[in-house]
């Protein structure tokens, strides 16, 4: 039996960008731009909270890798939804960051699920190009945090950004090696050997 070819390919997109878009800017329609009142904080809460049982809802109607993805968007627009209103009830870069975190959670476990319609090495191939994607949001939130939170100046401030700038990007790697090196596994022989080792350079690893 012929082995499989060896070629380097780019990962696919998991989530198109319309339907992320579609997932993350729904819980984002919570209202102006004004500072909350505290009624206004807690009204919007059980707005959330009412959405969120709606949606669920309505993965009940569905069944299999369907009703699961259903339930990982509903669970991810109602954690972006409070990030979103922590945002506007106490501004600040941390709630930017933090908000940011919850898309990118929210983006990986609907990605992560959607894996589960495949199997074998296309499933695992597909969750670590999700993880990749996670890392990927997760580092440039925490790179713009550090960016509008850092009190240092001059030369300081440029060393400690870049610290920061260096350790996302090693870890954006890190994890985009784990995900070629997954493709690897599906071939044998040379081309495997060959795929690894192109991996590896690719990636610094």
């Amino acid at each position: 039996m012929k082995s499989k070819e060896y070629t380097m390919t780019q990962r696919p997109n998991l989530l198109s960008r319309p339907r992320l878009a579609m997932l993350l800017s729904s819980a984002l329609l919570i209202g102006g731009a004004h500072a909350l009142t505290k009624e206004e904080y807690d009204a919007q809460k059980d707005q959330i909270k009412a959405s969120y049982q709606a949606d669920k809802e309505r993965c009940d109607s569905l069944s299999g890798t369907a009703k699961d993805v259903c339930q990982a968007e509903a669970q991810g627009k109602e954690k972006v939804a409070h990030a979103q209103l922590d945002a506007r009830h106490e501004p600040g870069p941390k709630a930017e960051h933090d908000l940011a975190k919850a898309q990118a959670d929210a983006a990986y476990d609907v990605a992560k699920t959607q894996c589960g319609a495949q199997e074998g090495n296309a499933k695992d191939v597909c969750e670590k190009d999700a993880k990749a994607e996670q890392v990927r949001a997760i580092e440039t939130a925490r790179l713009h945090y550090t960016e509008a939170s850092s009190e240092a100046t001059g030369d300081a401030r440029e060393a400690e950004l870049s610290k920061v700038r260096l350790q996302g990007e090693e870890a954006v790697r890190k994890a985009e090696y784990e995900a070629a090196k997954e493709r690897c596994d599906d071939l044998s022989g040379d081309a495997k050997k060959t795929c690894g080792n192109d991996a590896k350079a690719q990636f610094a690893q």
